[in-house]
């Protein structure tokens, strides 16, 4: 078994694993969509997780991962989605440190 796919079965069975692995992926899609400015459509952001993390979700995981756990820091419009603005600087904070 991969690294990959072992990190990936640990989030899966984890205690609450639904709500948790949802909360990663939002963690996962909030450091892609920092990058991307325009935004992302959920299959471009399953594209961009597995190239950069080499984890792979599919487009269908990500949306419903957004839509329940996302707290508003990823924001949608016509099926796209945006890094909500506060989220971007609490993210650049981050680097700075």
């Amino acid at each position: 078994m991969t690294e990959q796919a072992i990190i990936r079965l640990a989030m899966v069975l984890q205690n609450q694993a639904p709500s948790t692995l949802d909360k990663y992926v939002c963690k996962l899609a909030e450091v892609i969509l920092y990058e991307q400015s325009d935004g992302m459509d959920a299959a471009s952001l399953s594209t961009a997780i597995n190239e950069q993390f080499s984890l792979s979700f599919t487009y269908t995981e990500i949306s419903h991962a957004i839509s329940r756990k996302s707290n508003q820091r990823i924001i949608t419009s016509r099926r796209v989605y945006y890094l909500e603005p506060k989220a971007r600087k609490s993210l650049a904070s981050l680097q700075t440190i």
